[in-house]
């Protein structure tokens, strides 16, 4: 009797218990005719759908959005949010959000112009944010271009993060501020400016950041650290990371107020005027390198391998495998020098 009590208790219990949220799908424009409004009809666990287009959108995440994810169906090459230049971020998260909020695959540009405006492409403060698989280009912000992170955690993986301006402030492509806690991974960080600290990468105020894989080329900084600047008790794990033609500020300029710094199977090189200052050069012995990448072609913005770069996974020190953000692809040889003394470049 006790046992036929125990199964019928058993068989009717799910009839007790409520059934979990179903997750939505929620297309933009066959649903939604904006993304906004998408957005604003949303709750965890959902997903904003966004077919290829141009959206002419300033988009913002509040705590109801906490846990959606924000997907574009045709990848980032056909789908844009363009900010307008209207004095805001292109994308900004105005309250905390939680685990599973996420923006993958937009074109994100055209932000600010304005100032006063902290994060031009994204602007995020005390949120877990994952930032995957975009273009983030041509944002200008007074502080931080690309992307501004504030008492946030997540990551920010696989995007290209382009010619990003922050003429009066810190972080033209990426800005991590105030005991952030953020992986940054697979990225090619290339071309942003800033009237400050760190063109390409600045972290700040007690950060722990880890910076792997990526590809840090060709920013420029006012004051210091072109490349990556490391201030303020922040502590950086460096892994696998290229750090090269950063001007005006150096490649990675450590401050005398960071923390823990880390430094393995990176590679600095052509950085002006110094590849490191604060730290005297990561051993050789982790597999750090001072050698020219080889970009397939800097001067078009392609920071692919050559096959015969030493970051190339072929060339780079045992157990490294590739350095950078990007594959070999090309076949760029090294320069060479005529009798004449003019530089000339082979492909093959």
């Amino acid at each position: 009797m006790r046992l036929h009590r125990l199964l019928l208790f058993v068989g009717l219990f799910p009839l007790f218990v409520s059934s979990p949220s179903i997750a939505t799908v929620r297309d933009v424009p066959g649903s939604y005719a904006t993304i906004q409004a998408a957005l604003n009809a949303s709750t965890a666990g959902d997903q904003v759908l966004v077919a290829p287009g141009v959206y002419h959108e300033n988009l913002v995440f509040g705590t109801q959005q906490s846990g959606v994810a924000l997907e574009s169906s045709g990848g980032p090459a056909f789908t844009t949010i363009d900010g307008g230049v209207s004095g805001l971020s292109v994308v900004r998260f105005s309250k905390a959000t939680g685990p599973g909020t996420r923006i993958e695959g937009f074109t994100l540009a055209n932000s600010a112009g304005n100032l006063g405006t902290l994060g031009g492409g994204i602007s995020a403060g005390n949120s877990n944010l994952d930032v995957v698989g975009n273009i983030i280009r041509g944002n200008p912000a007074g502080v931080a271009g690309g992307i501004y992170f504030t008492h946030c955690t997540g990551s920010i993986v696989g995007n290209q993060i382009l010619g990003n301006h922050a003429p009066a402030g810190s972080g033209g492509g990426i800005y991590i501020d105030q005991v952030s806690t953020v992986t940054i991974r697979g990225n090619v960080i290339a071309e942003n400016t800033c009237g400050g600290y760190g063109g390409g990468v600045t972290i700040w105020e007690g950060s722990a950041v880890q910076l792997a894989e990526n590809t840090i080329a060709g920013n420029t900084a006012a004051v210091a650290g072109g490349g990556l600047y490391v201030t303020r008790s922040s502590s950086v794990t460096c892994t696998n990371d290229i750090v090269a033609f950063n001007s005006l500020g150096g490649g990675v300029v450590i401050d005398a107020t960071a923390g823990p710094m880390s430094f393995r199977c990176c590679d600095a090189f052509g950085n002006s005027p110094v590849n490191y200052s604060g730290i005297s050069n990561p051993p050789l012995s982790s597999g750090n390198i001072l050698a020219d990448p080889i970009f397939c072609d800097r001067s078009l913005g392609n920071y692919d391998l050559s096959g015969v770069s030493p970051c190339a996974p072929a060339n780079s020190p045992g157990g490294c495998g590739r350095i950078g953000a990007l594959p070999a692809t090309c076949f760029v040889t090294p320069t060479i020098q005529t009798t004449w003394g003019r530089i000339k470049t082979r492909y093959r």
